[in-house]
């Protein structure tokens, strides 16, 4: 196979950040008249949508796991979080694989994983932030308490990081088959 020439563009994918991650399709081609470049111009003053969705066994070491995937997502999709947005993002996805893990996986002792999808969507409307959306599924159906643990406690603190960190969260109850939590930041560039 010969090597592109100068001045060709290929439109492949980026590589997932996980073996058996799902890649998102390539971005169109680019437009090749004047005429087409004047109409798609207005349409591409947002990004696309990237989404990324993977398994995770049900263990313990899923859990950095998720967080380095999400970081060089991050770094793929040239989301340009600040520092403080990155590291709330990598608290959120933490607690939310670890909760699926501990809670949403306990009652299936057949459970052998859960799935992680991240997406950093295009902003709402015009003006507005961008929004990453990290959601985990499990074969629980319990839908998990945001509650306050006592100082003693070494757990149930999750949910309530949580719920102080992100723009948004909820779980949904899915058609014959567990639940989805998930939570959203607004990314502003």
């Amino acid at each position: 196979m010969h090597p592109p020439r100068v001045g060709s563009r290929t439109t492949a994918a980026p590589a997932p950040a996980h073996p058996r991650a799902v890649r998102a399709p390539a971005d169109p081609p680019p437009p090749t008249s004047r005429t087409a470049t004047s109409r798609t111009a207005a349409s591409r003053t947002t990004a696309p949508p990237r989404r990324m969705v993977m398994a995770l066994a049900a263990r313990p070491q899923s859990v950095p796991l998720a967080r380095s995937t999400l970081r060089r997502l991050l770094t793929a999709w040239r989301a340009d979080t600040d520092e403080d947005a990155a590291a709330a993002a990598a608290l959120i996805l933490s607690e939310l694989v670890t909760n699926a893990i501990t809670h949403g996986t306990a009652a299936d002792p057949d459970a052998g994983s859960v799935t992680l999808s991240v997406a950093l969507l295009p902003p709402p409307t015009p003006g507005a932030p961008r929004v990453l959306r990290l959601s985990v599924h499990d074969p629980g159906s319990s839908r998990p308490l945001l509650r306050s643990a006592r100082t003693e406690e070494e757990h149930g603190r999750g949910l309530l990081l949580v719920s102080a960190t992100a723009d948004r969260w909820d779980c949904e109850p899915l058609p014959g088959d567990g639940k989805r939590v998930w939570a959203e930041l607004d990314v502003r560039p």
